[in-house]
Order: C-alpha cells, then sequence, then structure tokens
C-alpha cells in the first residue's frame, strides 16, 4: 500500500482490474499555496484525483472546497477528469471531527464519489483507487474509437 505524505512525492502503483494489470502514477500533493503552479502541473495529465481529508482534522477537510476550486480551475484540464472524496483515518472514531454524513454531502454537492480509508489498518484503500481507475475504464471505454487514447497507464493526483 501507499504510504502518504503532506509534500509532494511521486508513486508507481499497480493494482488488478478485470483480470488485467493497471499501473498507476501516483502524484501524492497537498494543496499548498505556495506549490500551486507544481500541483496544477501534475493536475494536466491526470485522468482521476482522490481528494483526501483526514477525518480527526477539520482543517483539512475545510481546505476540500478550495483544492476543487483549484482544479476546477486549471483551463488545460481533462473535463472527463474523475474525482473521489476520501476521509482518510476512519480506524480513529474516537478522534473523529468530520462526520460521514458531511463527507457524502459534500461529495454530493461536487457530484463525485465519497468513502472512507484507514491506511494504517488497509481499510478501503485499495479498494478507493479501484473504484476510481474502474470509473476511468468505464468513461474511456464509453468514448468513440477515435478519441480512446493508447496509453495503458492512469494518472492520479
Amino acid at each position: 500500500m501507499p504510504q502518504f505524505s503532506l509534500g509532494i512525492d511521486f508513486r508507481i502503483y499497480t493494482i488488478e482490474l478485470d483480470m488485467k494489470k493497471v499501473k498507476l502514477q501516483l502524484w501524492d500533493t497537498f494543496p499548498n499555496p505556495r506549490c500551486r503552479m507544481i500541483t496544477r502541473s501534475y493536475y494536466r495529465g491526470a485522468k482521476g484525483i482522490l481528494m483526501v481529508y483526514d477525518i480527526t482534522n477539520r482543517e483539512t477537510f475545510n481546505s476540500i472546497r478550495v483544492w476543487k476550486r483549484d482544479v476546477d480551475d486549471v483551463p488545460s484540464l481533462d473535463r472527463d477528469l474523475m474525482l473521489m472524496l476520501v476521509g482518510n483515518k476512519c480506524d480513529l472514531q474516537n478522534q473523529r471531527q468530520v462526520s460521514i454524513e458531511e463527507g457524502k454531502q459534500m461529495a454530493a454537492e461536487f457530484g463525485i464519489w465519497f468513502m472512507e480509508t484507514s491506511a494504517l489498518e488497509d481499510i478501503n484503500v485499495e479498494q478507493a483507487f479501484v473504484s476510481l481507475v474502474q470509473d476511468i475504464k468505464e468513461k474511456v471505454e464509453a468514448r468513440p474509437p477515435d478519441v480512446k487514447e493508447k496509453k495503458g497507464l492512469c494518472i492520479l493526483s
């Protein structure tokens, strides 16, 4: 399982989807105003973004709106970009500051999927990636043949 940080980190992660290996390029970024130009360059090549917040830290949840606006403001972004809202650290229920309902409500407002995970306890982490990649795959397969991408690589930010 990938480990996440609050800086900018890059990892290759492989999952299996429909009995095929899918290699993901994971750009782990944090929506920091000082790094806005750098993170925006990662968004341009992305097919999917997991917008992750810490359920034990309300400030990270509140920053999702700023992050979403920043993603929406990138002019050359693929408009078929798939997004998912992820509340991490669901194993720390006694420290929860953001309810499941609040996460679901924000995801519904944005028109995106929602899931809670725990990287520490390995709860739903791979499922979050698989769900997002499955959605990307379905969207690509629904395109007319002349606009389907020939690359077998997905970039997740």
